[in-house]
């Protein structure tokens, strides 16, 4: 299991994947991408779970 860096919270990856595809539904395809972007954040950071990476604030 993968664990939100923002609460501790424990997280399967089906949890990951549907929240995953959630943001990226949300996201307005503005095209800029930009790293300011709250949306392409969250789902920068949804998307390391995936992967894995320790994201330990």
């Amino acid at each position: 299991m993968a664990t939100w860096k923002y609460t501790g919270a424990k997280v399967s990856d089906a949890q990951v994947k549907t929240s995953l595809e959630a943001v990226n539904a949300a996201c307005f395809n503005c095209q800029t991408e930009s790293s300011e972007c709250p949306l392409a954040q969250a789902a920068a950071d949804i998307a390391a779970m995936r992967s894995g990476a320790d994201l330990s604030p």
